[in-house]
């Protein structure tokens, strides 16, 4: 009997135990619902135990909505009557939080710190470089050919070896083989558009006591002129003007250093003729009449052969008619072009190495580059200086240089030396004139007028010229100077084209 009522009472016990867990479960689920308010009481239903829960939401401090905090509570315990202390349980609360509009955190931007206005050097890389190979000249290398075998250009390949003169190597020879330029270090080409008719410059009518001379010269030649016609071309004031029909009477009594005029610039009635169709054809394929350009090696360079006409000062003296000549080709004098090379041979013209990288488009040689770059009308050629012991190379080369001019319609002009750098035969001056005459092309005859000069007008290097820096063909210097001749003359041989082209006779 007393066994049943003690199941009895285990079994009303473990029945009360689960009631009790059933509504502490209901108290926390109560108080998770009401929890918003700052202070909640939750009451035991049906009377049972008070469990009062102070839940504080201070929402400025709340953390952002996705933390989850989950705060444990203890709550007090009033005993039953029961005889049987009950243990004390502990009631979790997980309060879901309700952000309020008026309470929003407020987000706090922190500005980035802001850079020195001194950059923190970043440490250079380096690249090693490939080094350089060692190329032993064989008999009949020349270094255009070395720099082609090894793909440099042949001005690095000479400035990698200190030669100033690009024919100074002998067999035996090691030269340092420079490393080609990469993609990254090559220059950048610009290239000119192609070969378009250039438009003539109009003088400006005040520029000079000679200003209106070219242009008037330009228009006395006519379409189609009427022979015999008596043209008159005006002079700079203070010169006696006279008649076209007679200027070649005036190149008759022109002399310089009492040598006439007829025998520096060898122009007679054949070469006239034939200069007057070769400009015409240049017309019709579009060359700028008012275009000249050079050919040639250091002995032509800038600033001391013919760049002061166009950049002054300078005084004609008593060959003041010449200026006519200078406002006629304004803007070539002292342009140098990309056909003057140091160290140039007659038969590297037409080798695309030896052009210009820096105007000229890959493949092109300099001849080309020129004439797309100026559109000249002529050329004035002095080469042979650096052409040693080939005579027959230099005068093949010639005549394909004479050739090329003509067939583009540009009037070239062939000149002779002052050195005698090939030996005392003088064979690159025969053949300067023997092709002259062949081709019935001017000749500008330097050499004979250098035997008039001191040590005929050569520097103490044996090839170039003693300068005359004055450029004032009023002083005796003048005409003892290598430069003051060369220049003077220059300018006459470019003036009898220019009558020739015209069609003064």
């Amino acid at each position: 009997m007393l066994l049943r009522w003690t199941a009895r009472l285990s079994a009303l016990a473990m029945l009360g135990a689960v009631l009790f867990l059933l509504l502490v479960g209901l108290q926390a689920d109560h108080a998770r619902r009401v929890a918003s308010g700052p202070v909640q009481t939750a009451i035991h239903p049906e009377g049972g135990p008070r469990i009062v829960l102070v839940i504080r939401t201070d929402e400025a401090a709340l953390p952002v909505p996705s933390a989850t905090r989950t705060p444990t509570r203890t709550p007090s315990r009033t005993p039953t009557a029961s005889k049987t202390p009950t243990p004390s349980r502990t009631a979790t609360a997980t309060p879901t939080f309700t952000p309020s509009a008026t309470a929003a955190p407020t987000l706090t931007i922190t500005p980035s710190p802001t850079l020195s206005e001194t950059p923190t050097p970043i440490p250079p890389t380096f690249t090693a470089s490939p080094r350089p190979q060692a190329h032993v000249v064989q008999p009949g290398d020349t270094l255009n050919r070395i720099a082609q075998l090894y793909g440099v250009s042949l001005d690095d390949l000479a400035r990698a070896n200190n030669l100033f003169d690009y024919n100074q190597i002998m067999a035996g020879q090691t030269l340092v083989i420079p490393a080609p330029l990469t993609p990254a270090s090559a220059p950048q080409i610009a290239f000119m558009p192609s070969s378009t008719p250039m438009p003539s410059p109009t003088p400006s009518a005040t520029s000079s006591p000679a200003s209106t001379f070219a242009a008037r010269a330009l228009a006395l030649a006519p379409e189609q002129p009427t022979v015999g016609a008596p043209l008159w071309i005006p002079v700079p004031e203070g010169a006696r003007e006279t008649p076209v029909a007679a200027a070649a009477a005036l190149a008759a009594d022109i002399t310089v250093n009492g040598i006439p005029l007829t025998d520096i610039v060898v122009m007679p009635d054949g070469v006239r003729a034939n200069v007057r169709a070769i400009f015409e054809s240049g017309q019709a394929q579009g060359r700028n009449a008012h275009a000249f350009s050079r050919l040639g090696d250091s002995t032509i360079e800038n600033p001391l052969f013919l760049a002061r006409f166009d950049s002054g000062p300078y005084q004609l003296g008593p060959y003041a008619y010449l200026q006519g000549v200078i406002d006629y080709y304004r803007g070539s004098f002292g342009r140098q072009g990309v056909g003057v090379r140091r160290g140039l041979h007659t038969w590297n013209v037409f080798d695309p190495m030896w052009a210009d990288r820096a105007a000229c488009a890959p493949g092109e040689h300099m001849l080309d580059c020129e004439l797309r770059v100026h559109n000249p009308a002529v050329l004035l050629i002095k080469l042979g200086s650096n052409d040693v012991g080939v005579p027959d190379t230099t005068a093949r080369s010639l005549r394909q240089i004479v050739q090329y001019c003509i067939e583009r319609g540009i009037v070239p002009i062939l000149s002779t030396k002052a050195d005698r750098f090939e030996g005392q035969d003088n064979i690159n001056n025969t053949l300067v004139r023997q092709i002259a005459a062949e081709y019935n092309v001017p000749l500008w005859d330097f050499d004979l007028l250098a035997a008039t000069l001191p040590g005929r007008g050569i520097s103490g290097d044996g090839v170039h010229l003693t300068t005359f820096y004055a450029h004032d063909w009023s002083l005796p210097e003048a005409y003892r100077s290598g430069y003051g001749l060369s220049n003077l003359t220059a300018l006459m041989a470019l003036d009898q084209v220019m009558r020739a082209a015209l069609g003064i006779h």
